[in-house]
């Protein structure tokens, strides 16, 4: 694998890292505003950190269920970013990480 390609690895596994430190606040009731219960943020650290793993050692026999959910999650948050952006709720160029 080409040192470019295991960067695009590394990053997309921070992110996953990044997003099962959001759900773990959310699991102690850090998260006040939340409409999800601290059980369904517990699964998703289950399924972010099961992703950082697959994203760094990318074992092929599970290929297939992480390509179903990165389409499910893409057509669930996506559609709604983008329903938010068309109706001027998101300034996109204000986004930051």
């Amino acid at each position: 694998m080409t040192p470019s390609r295991l960067g695009v690895f590394r990053f997309f596994a921070g992110l996953a890292a990044g997003v099962a430190a959001y759900h773990l606040i959310g699991v102690f009731g850090g998260l006040p505003n939340s409409p999800s219960s601290p059980t369904r943020h517990a699964a998703f650290v289950l399924v972010s950190v099961v992703g950082v793993w697959y994203l760094l050692r990318r074992p092929l026999p599970l290929l297939p269920a992480f390509a179903a959910l990165a389409i499910q999650q893409t057509i669930s948050h996506g559609g709604r970013a983008l329903s938010a952006c068309c109706a001027h709720r998101i300034v996109v160029t204000s986004l930051r990480l």
